[in-house]
């Protein structure tokens, strides 16, 4: 959130971050701890998203390969990113547990229903086929 805050100055002046480190859990930690950090990010980016006077507000992105030159993010952008790699990552983490404990009875239903109904079909198979694409690449739009 500190690039809805302050652009990408504003994520330059944060703490120091351990990219690799963050995706692991280290000595010393716990999965009570680790939750608990996750409810207080969750609380404070509430409390930023609470504060802002608009979601539109946006901000240039920093030079990088994988964003077009000049292009800016809105804070809605940023939380709607944000929204997609939860959801992208508690996917990943499903099939990790599926993998070890078997599929929720649930899931059966889900594919019955998703299999009954054309709509949920077509954009089942539209993700897939937009992801698949060569020209797609994570925040960009859907090739034409």
């Amino acid at each position: 959130m500190n690039f809805v805050l302050g652009g990408a100055e504003g994520m330059a002046a944060g703490p120091e971050v351990d990219w690799e480190g963050q995706f692991r859990m280290l000595d010393g930690e716990t999965l009570a701890g680790l939750l608990e950090r996750y409810d207080t990010v969750a609380q404070k980016t509430s409390e930023i998203v609470a504060s802002l006077p608009d979601l539109n507000q946006s901000h240039p992105l920093p030079v990088a390969p994988w964003f077009e030159p000049g292009a800016s993010w809105s804070a809605r952008r940023v939380l709607l990113h944000i929204i997609a790699e939860t959801a992208q990552h508690a996917g990943h983490a499903d099939i990790i547990r599926e993998s070890l404990d078997g599929p929720r009875p649930w899931a059966d239903a889900a594919l019955a229903l998703v299999s009954r109904s054309p709509s949920l079909a077509r954009a089942s198979t539209r993700s897939t086929r937009l992801r698949s694409s060569p020209a797609w690449r994570p925040g960009s739009r859907a090739p034409a």
